[in-house]
């Protein structure tokens, strides 16, 4: 017989989790001290194996039974998926100061292509 347990209650908290401490309180959401919840994870495995001889070095008989029970419960994450502008290719609402002579006015939301490495900086896309 055998059983593989996991569960969230016996494991740590992610390292990125901790990044939120000191935040506000949300019930099921954050610890007290602000630190994100673990995320939920219930996964057991079990099963057994029986065998024995039923003519005597001559014929036997062998069983075995596994089973699996997984569950990741929902979580109240929020998750940002792409509009559909950016779907097909316009980045544009991700500068929100403008553009002049095809650049962003803020520089520190104009996008590069990090594989054309210009003075420290990928060419703007």
């Amino acid at each position: 017989m055998f059983e593989f347990f996991r569960n969230d209650i016996l494991n740590a908290n992610t390292w990125a989790n901790g990044l939120t401490i000191g935040g506000p309180y949300q019930p099921r959401v954050t610890e007290p001290n602000g630190v994100t919840d673990k995320p939920k994870l219930r996964w057991n495995m079990f099963g057994a194996t029986f065998g024995g001889p039923i003519v005597k070095n001559k014929l036997f008989f062998f069983v075995d039974y596994q089973g699996q029970r997984q569950d990741h419960p929902s979580t109240t994450e929020t998750y940002n998926v792409i509009t559909g502008p950016e779907r097909t290719g316009d980045l544009g609402a991700l500068c929100t100061q403008g553009f002049s002579n095809g650049l962003c006015n803020d520089p520190t939301q104009q996008l590069y292509n990090p594989f054309n490495v210009v003075g420290g900086h990928g060419s703007p896309s």
